[in-house]
């Protein structure tokens, strides 16, 4: 029992330490109706993060665009891969590809765009482009579609 008490504490010191780190490279959005969700992540013995607006806000403005967060989501990915290993997924299945560690959730189920450490860190990185996203060649870019969330997959442990 008291291996099992260890490994529960140093868990929850990953998960405090993990929370600190989102607070501080995600402040801006934290001040500004965002928060983030850190879950156990069982199956990879790993934290995911979960980056949406709070719930007090739901009855308001429950969504958001990638313009409000692009600026901040880029470079805490880049910090985090940095600091902590991230589970990345390791083959092609369904729209991930082989590296992907996370992805942007639209407002529709089933509109959502797996990406990468060095893709989301681009600059001209934008979700949901009309090639990637089967939107009619006439409709326009779709960096105003609504977002619910954006997920990290998992967060293993400090590098």
């Amino acid at each position: 029992m008291r291996y099992l008490k260890r490994f529960n504490e140093s868990q929850d010191d990953f998960k405090e330490q993990l929370r600190d780190f989102c607070e501080t490279h995600l402040a801006y959005l934290l001040d500004n109706g965002f928060i983030v969700e850190i879950n156990e992540f069982d199956e990879l013995d790993g934290f995911e993060l979960l980056v949406k607006k709070e719930e007090e806000d739901l009855l308001r403005n429950p969504l958001f665009t990638w313009e409000e967060v692009k600026n901040y989501i880029g470079p805490f990915v880049f910090y985090l891969d940095k600091e902590y290993e991230l589970y990345k997924a390791p083959e092609k299945i369904g729209k991930s590809e082989p590296g992907d560690v996370g992805i942007v959730q639209s407002q529709i189920e089933s509109l959502f765009e797996p990406f990468n450490v060095e893709e989301i860190g681009d600059d001209n990185y934008e979700p949901f482009l009309d090639q990637k996203s089967g939107f009619t060649p006439s409709s326009k870019r779709r960096s105003d579609t609504k977002l619910e969330y954006i997920l990290i997959y998992s967060v293993l442990q400090n590098k």
